[in-house]
């Protein structure tokens, strides 16, 4: 059973999340932490301890669409985003992500038009305040990722693939990001296509060992900022009687 990291609360902001959020949390989410030493460059890498030791920190790539040539190394896992479409039947209209006192809102007390009630601390009151702030749900989107490792031999690249897979597995897993306000997100993942086998042959005696394992993300996007609106102070309640009935008219 999957554990939140945070658990689900009301009444409190939620951050944003963009595209760039999702890639990200797919190198965090497998392992990727960007190295200290400057000799090992800024690419995230990954510490497999079953590997050699002057291969085990497995470096990660993030491919971009805009790239047209990348220098890579062996071993290496590499992700792709291969597609991003909106996931409809997880829209649920008119759906507030949050709705909380507003950053110009002042703390306010104003009193009951019912009158005194029998139950809450208020007897009589409502406490409040002037403003509230609401953001609609983000909308949903399913992110596809192709993830690729690559080994010099077979054997280092079914350890990879082992990392891969025990990473990504094919139901009920989670890829976790963090948000514009720095809270940890999670977001279910689901196996797409494979593991399925990318081998080249680069020359007459060596050959280059590969995976490649689809991962689709139900994830969201938010397009819509937040909207911060006044809150009603004041109660005007009046009664105005209605003319009576005449009953039925005679013939």
């Amino acid at each position: 059973m999957r554990k939140l990291v945070r658990p689900r609360v009301h009444g409190q902001r939620t951050g944003f999340v963009w595209i760039r959020d999702f890639d990200a949390g797919m190198l965090t989410t497998l392992g990727g932490v960007r190295p200290t030493d400057p000799k090992e460059g800024d690419h995230y890498r990954v510490t497999l301890p079953k590997l050699p030791a002057e291969e085990r920190n497995v470096p990660i790539y993030l491919v971009n669409p805009e790239q047209t040539l990348v220098d890579y190394v062996i071993p290496r896992f590499v992700i792709r985003r291969s597609s991003m479409e909106p996931a409809l039947n997880r829209w649920m209209p008119i759906t507030e992500e949050y709705r909380c006192p507003g950053p110009s809102g002042v703390p306010i007390t104003i009193n009951n038009p019912a009158g005194p009630t029998s139950t809450g601390p208020s007897q009589g009151t409502i406490d409040g305040h002037t403003t509230y702030e609401s953001k609609i749900q983000a909308w949903p989107f399913d992110i596809t990722y192709e993830i690729e490792a690559w080994a010099r031999f077979e054997n280092f690249a079914q350890v990879m693939l082992f990392h891969l897979l025990r990473t990504f597995q094919p139901l009920g897993s989670v890829m976790c990001l963090v948000d514009s306000l720095g809270d940890t997100r999670q977001y279910d993942a689901f196996a797409e296509t494979g593991p399925s086998k990318l081998d080249d042959v680069v020359g007459m005696t060596d050959r280059v060992i590969a995976y490649n394992y689809s991962v689709r993300v139900t994830g969201e996007i938010d397009l819509v900022d937040e909207v911060e609106s006044p809150a009603a102070t004041q109660f005007n309640v009046s009664v105005e009687s209605l003319p009576s009935d005449p009953g039925p008219s005679g013939p």
